[in-house]
């Protein structure tokens, strides 16, 4: 069982991973997200994107720190309350419920130490220079997300950096077969999800890019490896076989329409 120490840093970095996904992605000129506190909660809210629970939502400070008199603390923005496991308890569903929250869907996250020894790197997989946000973004298109010249000039800055990882496995032939991110932030590290063409699935393309931004982090020298799949996915199982383990599955409870 995964300690509350590293629950409530897990949540406090995907907040701010969630911060960085947004000025991001943002199809506005200026960022409309921000992030806040309360006594008990920490949140994060984005004006342009006011039904999105991944960019309006809040979860407890501290594992269990939740009673019932606390969901006034909330800004009325806020489009979903992310419930850890021990969160889940009869006053606290019974406060969500009258006031207009629901069950919907869950993430599971998981957590991995840095390699002892570099991970064996079954495919080639390079790391992407600042100079080769365009070929990403090309990728990215292939993928079916539309990166117009104008949202690569906006955007360029916020890929291929220290922070901002991109990697891309490529067969014997150079294909292109899949490539994934890496955020860093402080003593972290957040693995995205990483992307597959579907005519080279079942090839290795996922256990090799999991393992290539292993050994980076470890070069980086982050205290804690963390990432999200759906739970029971191949992904999950690749991941615990790259020696990821699931520390904890939260419920997102959306508030009704």
């Amino acid at each position: 069982m995964a300690s509350n120490r590293l629950l409530d840093r897990l949540a406090r970095f995907e907040l701010a991973l969630a911060h960085f996904n947004a000025c991001r992605t943002s199809a506005l000129p200026e960022a409309t997200v921000r992030t806040g506190s309360t006594q008990h909660f920490n949140w994060i809210a984005d004006s342009a994107r006011p039904s999105s629970t991944y960019y309006n939502r809040a979860i407890a400070s501290e594992v269990g720190n939740l009673h019932t008199t606390l969901l006034s603390e909330l800004p009325d923005c806020i489009a979903a309350v992310e419930i850890r496991p021990a969160e889940v308890q009869p006053q606290i569903v019974n406060q969500l419920l009258s006031t207009g929250f629901r069950p919907g869907s869950s993430l599971c996250y998981l957590s991995a130490l840095t390699p002892a020894k570099p991970m064996d790197v079954q495919l080639q997989v390079t790391r992407l220079a600042r100079t080769q946000t365009d070929p990403f973004f090309d990728l990215l298109e292939s993928s079916g997300v539309p990166f117009p010249s104008e949202r690569r000039a906006a955007k360029q800055n916020f890929y291929c950096t220290e922070q901002f990882q991109a990697f891309v496995a490529t067969d014997v032939k150079g294909s292109v077969m899949g490539w994934g991110t890496m955020f860093l932030n402080e003593d972290s590290a957040f693995l995205g999800n990483s992307f597959t063409h579907p005519e080279m699935r079942g090839r290795g393309a996922h256990a090799a890019l999991l393992a290539a931004r292993l050994n980076a982090a470890a070069a980086a020298g982050v205290a804690d490896i963390f990432t999200d799949v759906e739970h029971g996915s191949q992904s999950h199982a690749n991941c615990e076989r790259a020696g990821f383990r699931t520390i904890t599955i939260n419920t997102i409870w959306e508030r009704s329409a």
